[in-house]
């Protein structure tokens, strides 16, 4: 998927950070947008799931656990 998104936005930055502390897929752009996705890419079209948008301090705050399980 990463390969596909790069080749139409040449410019793209791509983190992908994996923790069992989150199930949910969180999208977070200039890390202050961003959505919330609750499945992984490869299931979408096979079962029912959710896609949010969440608020700036809802993505400060999944910034913020990222950077702990990073340290």
């Amino acid at each position: 998927m990463t390969t596909a998104l790069t080749a139409a936005v040449p410019n793209l930055k791509i983190r992908t950070t994996h923790s069992g502390d989150f199930h949910d897929r969180f999208w977070i752009a200039d890390r202050t947008r961003g959505v919330i996705l609750g499945t992984s890419l490869n299931k979408i079209g096979s079962k029912i799931f959710f896609i949010d948008r969440p608020t700036s301090s809802d993505v400060t705050a999944v910034l913020n656990e990222i950077e702990l399980l990073l340290d």
